[in-house]
Parts: C-alpha cells; sequence; structure tokens
C-alpha cells in the first residue's frame, strides 16, 4: 500500500511537473538569458552579431522617445495656437476646420509612435532570437527557438498593421489640410483679416513707416493694425503648421 502510495505520488509529481513546462512554452515564458557581447570566452563573429543586435533595440528605443516627444511638443504647440489665434465673427468656420486639421494631425503623430512601438517590439523580438541562437550554438543555454521565431513574425505583422494605418492618417491629414486652406481662402475672399491668422489676439499697436524726408523735423507716419504688440516680426511664421 505505501509502495502504491509513493508511486502515484511520484507519477502525479511527474505529470504536474510537464504540465507546467508545457503550459510556460505554451504562454511564451520562457526566458532568454542576454549574452555580453564583451565576453572574451564567446567567438568574435558571435560578440558582433549580439552587439549589432542589442544596437538595433538602442536604435529603436531612441525613435520610439522621440515619436513620443513629437507628439507631445505638437500637441502643445496646437492648444497654444488655438488659445492665442482669433479670426473673428467671420472666421468660426476657419476654426472648425483648423480643429479638424489638427485632430487628424494628432491621428498621424499617434500612428507614428505606434510605428516606433512596433519596431522597438520586432528589434527587441530579433534580439532575442540572436541571442538565443548563439546561446545554442555554443552550447551555452537551451531555448524553443521556434517559439521566438513565432514572436519575430508576430511583431513584423503587427508593423505591417500599423504602417497600413499610419498610411491611411497621412491621407486623411492631408485631405483635412487641403480643405482647411479651401476654407482659409473663402474667408480671405469674404472679406476676413489675413493678418489675425499670423498674429493672433491682442491690444492694437502701430508700426512705424519712414516718411519722405522733407526737413529735419519730419517724423516717422504711422499705420493702425492688430496685433499682438510683443510680435517681434522675425518671429511670424511662414507657415502656421
Amino acid at each position: 500500500m505505501r509502495r502504491f502510495s509513493r508511486i502515484w505520488m511520484k507519477r502525479t509529481s511527474l505529470l504536474v511537473l510537464a504540465t507546467f513546462i508545457a503550459f510556460g512554452f505554451a504562454c511564451g515564458s520562457q526566458q532568454v538569458e542576454p549574452l555580453d557581447p564583451n565576453d572574451s570566452t564567446l567567438p568574435q563573429d558571435t560578440r558582433r552579431w549580439i552587439a549589432a543586435a542589442e544596437d538595433g533595440v538602442v536604435a529603436a528605443r531612441a525613435r520610439r522617445d522621440a515619436a513620443k516627444e513629437r507628439l507631445e511638443r505638437a500637441r502643445a504647440r496646437q492648444k497654444r495656437m488655438l488659445d492665442e489665434i482669433d479670426f473673428g465673427s467671420k472666421g468660426a468656420k476657419v476654426v472648425d476646420s483648423m480643429n479638424a486639421r489638427f485632430e487628424r494631425h494628432q491621428d498621424y503623430l499617434e500612428a507614428q509612435l505606434d510605428r516606433a512601438e512596433a519596431l522597438l517590439a520586432l528589434a527587441e523580438a530579433k534580439y532575442e532570437l540572436a541571442t538565443a541562437e548563439q546561446a545554442i550554438i555554443h552550447d551555452i543555454a537551451r531555448y524553443d527557438v521556434e517559439e521566438i521565431k513565432q514572436k519575430v513574425e508576430h511583431a513584423r505583422r503587427q508593423l505591417q498593421d500599423v504602417r497600413n494605418r499610419l498610411r491611411q492618417t497621412r491621407e486623411s491629414l492631408d485631405r483635412t489640410t487641403t480643405r482647411f486652406w479651401q476654407v482659409y481662402a473663402q474667408y480671405l475672399k469674404e472679406g476676413g483679416d489675413a493678418l489675425r491668422f499670423w498674429t493672433g489676439k491682442g491690444p492694437s499697436m502701430s508700426i512705424a513707416r519712414s516718411a519722405p524726408k522733407t526737413g529735419t523735423d519730419a517724423k516717422p507716419q504711422e499705420q493702425s493694425v492688430n496685433p499682438r504688440s510683443n510680435v517681434n516680426p522675425k518671429d511670424l511664421p511662414s507657415n502656421p503648421f
């Protein structure tokens, strides 16, 4: 009876262990230990291979961070512009079309960030595969390479999906940008103030212009306009976008 109990417990333990291992591989839980590209015990070609894979991850992470920063800067710039710009009572349609254009621009920048994230995921999967393959070649460790290859292929499919969406958001941005300039052209045609587009809200100021020199007491003539009083002409943008 005791012998039967020990055999049953042993078989149960082996079954539990096998189930745990199978479940771990199914969930992609294997952990690939990194190899040091500076390890002199590794062949030079292996160290170069690992270093190149590491560089790919570092570069992809930098591109992801840059895309995130571009999105944040664009959000702040667009909010600031909408707060400052003033088209007057005639410019409601201009503001609406500008808002639509800003929304599509943010969609495009968000898609760029998603692409950068997908590129980072692919670079990390490639690094993991390169490390696992080199570890197996040099009898350092054993891994399920097919599982890692599937991870790489999944990252490639995700990247392709993001690229398709990026193209769609770019086309949508182009359409709304064209629409904005059409609305703005109509605004000008109906007598809208073009200066508001570049200088925004603020008290009136005067721009001094040189008068013909007719004597020593000649003074500059002034023309009244309505930009912000603190605007330096050299700071005026050539394009608000």
